[in-house]
């Protein structure tokens, strides 16, 4: 990673500083007694024993560092915005299980969370193989041809992808697998017909739906690349994010995209949450901890790449990061290593462009 890259993305970083206030901690707005949720397994089913480990230790900080003085109207206000915080997290988790089903397959109701199609991706030579029949069996099925066209380039609405996917379902097209779940099946069979939702669309709808807007096609382009300029669009600092906002990444190369998310939880760690965090990662993490910070944990949610053979991580996922506010470095687990990285660039050392919030919104 050059030099000019890791600069750039430092200097998307220094808001962090600047005058937007720092956004309450969910989990803290909740009271002391706050308790960390499960992670379902639909979010989870790809990642390592250590990173399940990490993640059991995210959110228990109902332990304070020190006592702090709040005035009633502090209080009230926190309050407040803890709530509307767990009223977005509830948005973005219905709309995320609108992107899972439910399908009807051989007479039981199942879930799948989403797999990952991009316009141009790994798949796309298996997706256009099968496009001539995909496009019959839907038409047989009486589904729309729009909901199959955006359905194939990665920007379909959860119920055009319901749709086509149910559509296969009854065509019989549903892979067989005695070893494999019905789950597992039916994103191979997403991916092998080349259909499912990219980064951009999954997100864009996402912050849509995290602010109670009506669910629609995403119209922005596959990168996001134009939020910074979007007149629409307001830049907020680490300290202030919360759920609902979105974070782009910039691509590390000429030949990638990118990468962009919405937000689901961000919040400081505590002492003592840093230290289960540090013996659970492993010595980068403990490395990372070391540092001046403060320590932001962030809860996002996105449609991830599968690799060239649609791996199991690809599709919807939540995933952990942290920003150590004191250095400007990120931590994160590898899809592919399993393991705790850091980098000064920006999480999966993507240079990081920034968080975005619609303007007018509080």
């Amino acid at each position: 990673m050059t030099d000019a890259i890791r600069e750039r993305s430092r200097a998307n970083l220094g808001g962090a500083r600047e005058a937007d206030a720092a956004t309450p901690s969910t989990r803290a707005a909740t009271g002391s007694g706050a308790t960390k949720r499960s992670a379902p397994s639909y979010d989870r089913v790809a990642d390592s024993p250590q990173y399940l480990q990490f993640l059991a230790n995210v959110g228990k900080h109902a332990e304070a560092e020190r006592p702090v003085r709040v005035s009633e109207a502090e209080r009230t206000a926190a309050a407040a915005a803890g709530q509307a915080a767990v009223a977005t997290q509830e948005r973005l988790d219905s709309f995320r299980a609108h992107f899972s089903g439910p399908y009807e397959v051989d007479g039981q109701t199942v879930e799948a969370r989403p797999m990952f199609r991009m316009n141009g991706g790994a798949n796309e030579a298996t997706g256009l193989a099968h496009e001539a029949a995909l496009r019959a069996i839907c038409a047989k099925a009486k589904v729309p041809d729009v909901a199959v066209g955006n359905a194939r380039v990665g920007r379909p609405t959860p119920g055009q992808l319901r749709q086509v996917t149910q559509a296969l379902i009854d065509a019989g097209k549903l892979p067989p697998g005695l070893d494999s779940s019905r789950e597992t099946r039916i994103r191979q069979m997403q991916w092998t017909w080349g259909i499912g939702v990219d980064c951009a669309g999954y997100t864009e709808q996402a912050a849509r739906a995290a602010r109670g807007a009506k669910a629609e096609r995403p119209t922005h382009g596959d990168a996001f690349t134009g939020l910074a300029h979007d007149p629409k669009m307001r830049k907020i600092n680490v300290a202030g994010i919360r759920p609902g906002d979105v974070i782009h990444l910039d691509p590390p190369t000429a030949r990638d995209v990118g990468h962009n998310v919405v937000v689901y939880d961000r919040h400081v760690a505590s002492a003592a949450e840093r230290a289960r965090m540090s013996a659970a990662a492993g010595p980068k993490a403990a490395e990372l901890f070391a540092g001046k910070g403060p320590f932001h944990v962030l809860e996002v949610d996105s449609s991830w790449g599968a690799g060239v053979d649609g791996g199991d991580h690809g599709g919807f996922r939540r995933d952990t990061w942290v920003y150590d506010e004191g250095s400007f470095t990120w931590g994160y687990f590898d899809g592919k290593s399993k393991a705790f990285h850091t980098s000064e660039t920006g999480p999966h050392d993507e240079p990081y462009m920034g968080a975005f919030r619609p303007k007018g919104t509080p």
